[in-house]
Parts: structure tokens; C-alpha cells; sequence
């Protein structure tokens, strides 16, 4: 007679998308954003993916319980993008609504 131990529950579930996202504050060489991130089995990381106009997008690692950021460094009266990525410990990720923000002109 064999006996089967219990299979581990597997979640298959992406995060809850990041809500919320939008620009708190913005100025000729920054853009200040916050966002909510909630998950039933915790958010683990994030990314942030940000880019100039059309340009390819570039990443930037955050901490799991991180809500807002603040980019340097940006060109004044210049378009950019951003939206957040979520990931929970299963490796299941979803990704926030674009936030578009145009610096202003110094």
C-alpha cells in the first residue's frame, strides 16, 4: 500500500496589478509617482519600467513593500513613461496601468 504525501498548493495567480499609479509631484528633471500593490501571497518584488518618448524601456529594481518613487535625472519638457511590474514568490507577475508624464520646461 503506498501512501502519497499532500501535494503543496501551487499559486498560479499573478499579483494584483499595481492601482492607482500617478504622479505626485513633477518638476524640468524629475517625476514623483506613488501606486498600491496588494497580493494574496504577497508581492515580493517590483520594477519599475520607465522610458523617454519612444525609446525602449529601461527598468529599475524596487523593494517589495515600496509605493511611491521619485526619476532623476529627466530632460526638461521631455515626454516620458512609467508603469510598475509585481511579482509574488511563485514568480507570477502583472504589470500596473502607463503612467505618461511631461517634465516641465526649465
Amino acid at each position: 500500500m503506498f501512501v502519497l504525501a499532500s501535494q503543496a498548493t501551487v499559486d498560479t495567480t499573478a499579483p494584483t496589478f499595481p492601482t492607482d499609479l500617478y504622479q505626485t509631484a513633477v518638476d524640468d528633471s524629475y517625476v514623483s509617482m506613488a501606486w498600491a500593490s496588494s497580493d494574496n501571497a504577497g508581492v515580493t518584488a517590483q520594477t519599475l519600467y520607465w522610458k523617454k518618448g519612444t525609446s525602449f524601456y529601461s527598468t529599475i529594481s524596487l523593494t517589495a513593500g515600496q509605493t511611491s518613487y521619485t526619476k532623476t535625472g529627466l530632460s526638461a519638457g521631455t515626454q516620458y513613461s512609467f508603469y510598475i511590474r509585481a511579482f509574488d514568490g511563485d514568480g507570477n507577475a502583472t504589470n500596473s496601468s502607463v503612467l505618461v508624464s511631461t517634465t516641465g520646461v526649465a
